[in-house]
């Protein structure tokens, strides 16, 4: 499997928030992302996960469903109130058609059951990355061409002030 580097920066690896109560998930799956060049923060909780969102914006967080205190649902919308851009993968053991369509509604990009297939998660995670860069790349191309519709007029009319000036 290639590295995925972020492709809009030169800050290197791409960094990956993953939570999950159980500590060896964290630990194959965290494994997983590390030896195929990902940035891995790990959180046992869904508190704990908004406290490191808190402290460094990820561009993709990947989040059991079911975890005590804080779970996966009220973590999804905890980061989509943050930050609507950062893509959100559920994972669960629990799964049903209504709670991923739930979890897809409130902004979650996929939903995928356990036991993971790492195949399908690596497919899954570079189109929500794919996704989450171009999704930055459009917004920066929105403001650039609201600033030169800014300032297309402002040249008019300062060209229109100088033409009357030299006459």
């Amino acid at each position: 499997m290639k590295t995925l580097l972020n492709p809009f920066s030169k800050n290197g690896p791409v960094k990956i928030l993953l939570a999950d109560d159980d500590p060896e998930v964290r630990e194959m799956l965290s494994d997983f992302f590390l030896q195929n060049g990902f940035q891995v923060t790990t959180a046992g909780s869904g508190a704990e996960a908004l406290e490191q969102f808190d402290r460094q914006r990820f561009p993709l967080v990947i989040t059991d469903l079911k975890m005590p205190a804080m779970d996966g649902m009220e973590l999804l919308s905890e980061i989509k109130r943050r930050d609507e851009r950062t893509a959100v993968i559920m994972i669960t053991a629990h799964g049903n058609i209504e709670i991923a369509v739930e979890a897809v509604k409130k902004g979650a990009y996929d939903f995928i059951t356990k036991p993971v297939r790492l195949a399908t998660l690596d497919v899954v995670v570079r189109r929500a990355l794919e996704r989450h860069f171009l999704a930055g790349r459009v917004q920066t191309l929105h403001a650039a061409i609201l600033a030169l519709l800014v300032s297309i007029p402002i040249a008019l009319v300062l060209g229109m002030a100088l033409a009357s000036a030299i006459r």
